[in-house]
């Protein structure tokens, strides 16, 4: 399963556009974990050709471009034959990392990747916009990754009498 996101979804969604918070984009690999992907298909990471003229002109704002930042998030340096990096593509980056650095987890502690994931993603529209939460569980991962502490709810620690259906179920993190 791989998730792939163009001009749409938008609004509520996750996406890379230029106007969206950064954690959007950052936590889009986060959510291809949360629902079992294997990829991301990385749209237009340098789709200019069509709009080259346009870094040619000084008083170009990418935010007048119709999608926003969609057709790309680096940007050519012809002087250079290389190009500009951008925020958007850092931050993805940092996702990607991420979620490398979450399946390493699971593979040892599933129950702790989870809780983590899930602290900052409900569904494809629940998610936390915080950038600070999103550094917050990346750091909780590299620990936990470290830790020789066993994996959340085997150690006991899962408890529920059932006497109030499902209210009573308690995980300590």
């Amino acid at each position: 399963l791989w998730l792939y996101t163009c001009i749409v979804p938008a609004h509520f969604h996750m996406n890379r556009l230029i106007g969206m918070p950064l954690a959007k984009t950052r936590l889009l690999p986060w959510l291809v974990w949360k629902v079992g992907g294997t990829g991301y298909l990385h749209w237009a990471w340098n789709y200019w050709h069509r709009w080259t003229n346009q870094f040619d002109n000084p008083n170009y704002n990418t935010f007048d471009d119709p999608h926003t930042g969609d057709t790309f998030i680096v940007r050519p340096n012809r002087a250079a034959l290389d190009v500009y990096d951008s925020v958007r593509s850092e931050t993805q980056l940092d996702g990607q990392e991420d979620f490398e650095l979450i399946t390493m987890l699971a593979r040892t502690k599933p129950n702790t990747a989870r809780a983590i994931v899930e602290s900052l993603i409900t569904d494809f529209t629940g998610y936390t916009r915080a950038g600070g939460a999103v550094e917050d569980r990346h750091r909780q991962l590299l620990v936990a990754l470290t830790s020789s502490a066993p994996d959340i709810g085997t150690d006991g620690s899962f408890s529920d009498d059932f006497s109030t259906g499902m209210d009573n179920l308690r995980l300590r993190l």
